[in-house]
């Protein structure tokens, strides 16, 4: 969970077959930015990219993935400012 006021929180991940993660940025009001970048190898021309706008235009999270055969983004439905990513690849691509 982030904190009051403009935050920014960076997540970087190469070479694990899944990354699972669960982003809250916090109270309503603050300029919010969350940067994941996700790389799996070999990336055999699978790219991702998801860009979403939330907290009332605020809050911004930047996705790209390479390498995973599935990417999903699932927003809270009962709290807009959080969020969850998961990214699988094949184990044995």
């Amino acid at each position: 969970m982030l904190g009051d006021g403009c935050d920014r929180c960076e997540l970087a991940a190469a070479g694990f077959d899944e990354v699972d993660a669960l982003v809250n940025t916090g109270p309503a009001g603050g300029q919010d930015t969350v940067v994941v970048n996700l790389v799996h190898h070999p990336i055999r021309g699978l790219k991702c990219a998801i860009d979403h706008i939330f907290d009332d235009g605020l809050d911004h999270l930047s996705l790209r993935a390479e390498g995973y055969e599935e990417v999903l983004f699932t927003p809270n439905s009962s709290d807009e400012r959080e969020f969850g990513i998961i990214a699988r690849a094949s184990p044995h691509s």
